[in-house]
């Protein structure tokens, strides 16, 4: 075993490198630089190179000379991705070399300071948990790093959040102003607020936006899934409570069918379920004879809770092999997030006709 060591100890000294480390010094985030180390073979024989061992995605291997001819030196060259590291930072890789037929690793290193740009107070704009028709209000700011001025054009922003642009120090500080615009759907929203900004090393800003609305109401199932053919009358239970344990109560529920008289095939009947008016049970019965196309249909149930006027549930087919279920996921929000603004556009309240809405 030692024997063994010792010949590592000799062929690593015959293979290496005339600066093992560099150092970057001030780089500017998302830069790419280059560096080529040296390696003398100071051995009796050639040295092979064989590759090497990088364990962060931010180091490249660009090429390297396979053999080194005893007493010459080679090279090993190298990409470093600076990405959104900040400040110092040290990156390790090893050239794996092969010395009169024994394995060695050669350690390098690169150093860098990292600056960015742009400086985002806070990087990330997170709301937390509120309620679905909360107007919450904040803020980012933005310090310009670099000598250009900054000349940020109006941000934008999707999902149900808004932004507006607040002037600070002409092309160094600015403020953007981010809100949401309730009704927000149940659940996780995210979204990303974009701003040109003028520079030329960072002409754009992407910067995610979240939020929590927690459901005032909780439906469980939140999808009822069919077959296609029924020989007889289906009847499924839904279960609606509030989730803080308010009471609460549920005006109508009507089915959201393409017509008169596919709603006439479906029977709705609401009772108390336990504990009494703060939780329902809705009792859903589809007639044999009833037709409920690829898409579906759905049943909408209002309401008096503020945060919830409208409960959209959806009626699926069971899906067919090779079928993606999930896809009821997607659209299970998209129904949830038409029947908010519906809602919120009616000031809470939605008219006895409104099952026919399409």
């Amino acid at each position: 075993m030692v024997s063994y060591l010792l010949l590592l100890v000799l062929a690593a000294g015959e293979l290496t490198a005339e600066e093992p480390a560099k150092d970057f010094g001030r780089v500017w985030a998302r830069q790419v630089l280059h560096h080529s180390f040296v390696l003398r073979n100071t051995g009796a024989t050639a040295a092979r190179i064989e590759g090497l061992k990088i364990s962060c995605g931010c180091i490249i291997e660009e090429e390297f000379d396979p053999e080194i001819a005893p007493g010459k030196t080679g090279r090993v060259s190298i990409a470093f991705e600076s990405r959104a590291f900040r400040g110092p930072i040290e990156k390790t890789f090893e050239v794996k070399a092969r010395v009169d037929g024994e394995m060695t690793m050669i350690p390098l290193l690169v150093r860098a300071d990292v600056i960015h740009p742009l400086i985002l107070t806070p990087e990330v704009i997170s709301f937390g948990s509120l309620a679905a028709t909360t107007t919450a209000v904040r803020e980012i700011s933005i310090v310009n790093n670099t000598p250009e001025p900054l000349r940020p054009g109006e941000p934008g922003c999707d999902g149900p959040f808004r932004a507006t642009l607040l002037k600070g120090e002409e092309g160094k500080v600015y403020t953007i102003r981010v809100t949401t615009a309730p009704p927000l759907l149940s659940g996780p929203s995210r979204a990303t607020l974009t701003i040109e900004t003028g520079l030329s090393m960072q002409p754009r800003l992407e910067i995610p936006v979240m939020a929590y609305v927690a459901p005032a109401v909780l439906v469980s199932p939140p999808v009822i899934v069919v077959p296609a053919t029924r020989g007889e009358t289906i009847r499924r239970n839904v279960y609606l409570r509030h989730a803080r344990g308010e009471a609460f109560k549920i005006l109508s529920a009507v089915a959201e069918a393409p017509s008169e008289a596919a709603a006439k095939g479906i029977s709705l009947e609401i009772t108390d379920h336990r504990p009494p008016g703060r939780a329902y049970r809705l009792l859903v019965s589809l007639d044999p004879g009833l037709a409920v196309s690829p898409k579906g249909l759905t049943l909408l149930v209002k309401t008096d809770v503020e945060d919830q006027p409208v409960i959209a549930i959806p009626v699926r087919l069971l899906p067919r092999d090779g079928e993606r279920a999930d896809l009821i996921d997607k659209e299970l929000e998209d129904l949830q997030r038409r029947a908010m603004r519906r809602a919120s556009r009616k000031g809470g309240k939605l008219s006895d006709d409104d099952g026919e809405d399409g």
